[in-house]
């Protein structure tokens, strides 16, 4: 009981219940599987730490000889959550793919989590999902489920598939979705609004600000309170000024026609 194992240099795991298994290699005993569980916690001995109800992590042959294993494959299971320098995942299950870099340290390459996914990060980044699939090194996160949401500050998008790509700053959403941006000034009053539909599918690229969707696409714009725009095509495209709050927020079809004011 509050067993602790150190499972590399830095890195430990901490249980009421730890076993250890153990197979025969020559004239020394190589780990093969940890279990722990009730009030697991984990770290990775850097920024990463994980607390869940029950946690597996299988091992391997390690490459730097036979008395050695690395570990190979992370299993949470419970309530699991995972926070590492300003993000933060929860979830009911995760699963964690592990291999050596180019140093010989163990690094985390493909993650997957299913059951109520929720993320948010420092700057306001936000997401829920059913199912969320990771690969860590090309930073990109497939997220699915009946409604997933995608947000940051007065911005959301809403799909059942959704991919970020975060060395990009971009995000496509696969099928039908739909759009929404409400801002609120200091005074508390309404700011700039927009909405957006499609069935096909939408892109969008946070450094430029550019959204666009595509499929039977209707955008409605309220740039300021006295002036709205409807776009109606087969594709919409929508500019928001990048990293700005309160700024300007237009609609263009393929007319690319200029906010419509009311009569």
């Amino acid at each position: 009981a509050g067993g602790v194992i150190a499972m590399d240099r830095d890195a430990s795991l901490c249980g009421e219940v730890v076993r250890a298994r153990f197979v025969a290699a020559g004239n020394d005993s190589v780990l093969t599987r940890l279990e722990a569980s009730d009030f697991v916690h984990g770290s990775d001995g850097r920024s990463g730490s994980l607390w869940c109800d029950d946690l597996a992590v299988d091992f391997a042959p390690g490459t730097d000889g036979p008395s050695r294993s690395d570990p190979r494959t992370l299993t949470a299971r419970g309530l699991v959550a995972f926070g590492r320098g300003d993000s933060f995942l929860r979830t009911e299950w995760l699963e964690a793919s592990m291999g050596l870099d180019d140093a010989g340290k163990t690094q985390v390459q493909t993650v997957r989590a299913r059951d109520d996914v929720r993320f948010s990060r420092a700057d306001g980044v936000r997401a829920e999902a059913d199912e969320m699939r990771a690969e860590v090194a090309s930073e990109v996160v497939d997220l699915l489920g009946r409604e997933v949401v995608v947000g940051k500050g007065p911005s959301r998008v809403i799909g059942s598939q959704i991919r970020l790509v975060g060395a990009a700053r971009s995000m496509e959403v696969f099928g039908p979705g739909r759009f929404a941006h409400e801002e609120t000034r200091a005074d508390g009053s309404a700011g700039p609004r927009a909405s957006a539909k499609w069935t096909r599918g939408m892109t969008f690229d946070d450094v430029s600000g550019r959204l666009e969707c595509r499929g039977d696409a209707v955008a409605v714009v309220f740039p300021d309170r006295m002036s709205h725009r409807t776009s109606e095509a087969e594709a919409v495209t929508i500019e928001m000024t990048p990293g700005a709050g309160s700024e300007q927020v237009a609609a263009s079809d393929h007319r690319g026609e200029a906010e419509r004011k009311p009569d």
